[in-house]
């Protein structure tokens, strides 16, 4: 994505999960993950294995980690639909803090000292000019604080 462009995330909403008592939080998708879509991006998940969901690229082993740990009866490949059907199984809200950014990252060339310009990068210091996700994020925190603020006073 060229410098000014904005990628906004495509699945914040499938992560909302009705009555989730834990949350997995994040910041933002990779490049090919995200919003506008186009052949580019498509190309580059058939090529690497990327799913477009939260966690999404192939270099990524929270998937992994959550059969291991949690869930045992989800395979790969990983799909969106049999994630959902699991966090929403065991309560777990999934959310990232960015709505919308735009992704650069600068280098300067050791050699010969040129700046370098990195468009596709997926570290969160190479997302600029963020729109938080702040009330997505606040209205599930406090539906949990809610829950259990109930819970806490039956036992008392």
């Amino acid at each position: 994505m060229p410098q000014g462009i904005r990628e906004t995330h495509p699945y914040l909403q499938l992560g909302c999960i009705e009555g989730a008592t834990k949350l997995i939080l994040g910041s933002f998708p990779v490049y090919e993950c995200t919003n506008i879509d186009n052949k580019e991006k498509e190309d580059k998940r058939e090529k690497e294995g990327t799913v477009r969901f939260f966690y999404g690229s192939n270099r990524n082993s929270l998937w992994t980690i959550y059969k291991k740990h949690i869930d045992n009866s989800i395979e790969q490949p990983w799909q969106a639909p049999n994630i959902i059907d699991s966090l929403t199984t065991r309560k777990i809200a999934i959310s990232d803090t960015i709505i919308s950014c735009e992704r650069y990252s600068i280098r300067t060339d050791k050699v010969n000292g040129k700046i370098i310009i990195i468009e596709e990068s997926s570290e969160d210091s190479a997302l600029r000019n963020k729109t938080w996700n702040k009330e997505q994020i606040q209205s599930l925190i406090k539906k949990w604080c809610n829950q259990n603020l109930v819970y806490f006073q039956r036992c008392t």
